[in-house]
C-alpha cells in the first residue's frame, strides 16, 4: 500500500519488530517485520522454498453476527499470515482440525514474501466430516448460517510445509 513518494524517514522500532516508513506529505506506514526476522532465524530448515509461521489465534466469538440491526455486512474473521516462497509456483494448501480436513485448495504463489488469507468458516463438507468424526464437536450456526471455527488443535500444510496452531 505504499504510494509512489519519496520516503524521508525510515525507522526500525526494535521493541516491536517494526519497520516506519514517514513519507512527504502522504502518511507514516508501518510493517512487522517478524516473518522476515523469522524467515531468517529458520531459513535453513524450509521445504521446497516454502516457509511460514502461523501462531495461536483467539476463537472469534462475533463472527457471524452485525454490529446494528441495520448493518447490511456480518462480521467475519481470517486467519492471515506472511507466506515466503523461492519460486513462483502452484502447491496444495491444507487445514485440519485435529485430523478433519476443513480446507482444502490450490494456492498460486509468487517468489517472495505475501500474505495468505483463510477464512474462518467451516465449509458444508468440513461441517458434514466434523460431525461424523467419533469426538464431540460444540458447532453452532451463527446468525447468518456459518459455524466458525471452533477451539481447538489445527494444523496447515502448504505444499511439503506444515506448522501446528492452536484456536484458543
Amino acid at each position: 500500500g505504499l504510494n509512489k513518494v519519496a520516503v524521508h524517514d525510515l525507522v526500525i522500532q526494535t521493541k516491536m519488530d517494526d519497520l516506519i516508513l514517514g513519507t512527504h506529505g502522504r502518511s507514516i506506514y508501518k510493517t512487522s517485520l517478524k516473518p522476515i526476522y523469522n524467515f531468517l532465524e529458520n531459513s535453513t530448515s524450509n521445504k521446497n522454498g516454502l516457509f511460514f509461521t502461523i501462531g495461536d489465534r483467539s476463537q472469534c466469538k462475533t463472527c457471524g453476527t452485525k454490529r446494528y440491526n441495520w448493518d447490511k455486512e456480518f462480521r467475519e474473521q481470517n486467519i492471515e499470515f506472511v507466506l515466503y516462497s523461492e519460486k513462483d509456483q502452484s502447491v496444495k494448501l491444507l487445514l485440519k482440525l485435529d485430523k478433519i480436513k476443513i480446507v482444502q485448495m490450490e494456492v498460486q504463489l509468487k517468489k517472495g514474501f505475501q500474505y495468505i488469507e483463510i477464512p474462518m468458516f467451516y465449509n458444508e463438507n468440513a461441517v458434514k466430516d466434523i460431525n461424523k468424526s467419533n469426538k464431540k464437536y460444540d458447532l453452532k450456526k451463527s446468525n447468518n448460517g456459518k459455524s466458525y471455527f471452533i477451539k481447538g488443535n489445527y494444523f496447515l500444510s502448504i505444499g511439503d510445509y506444515s506448522e501446528p496452531f492452536q484456536i484458543k
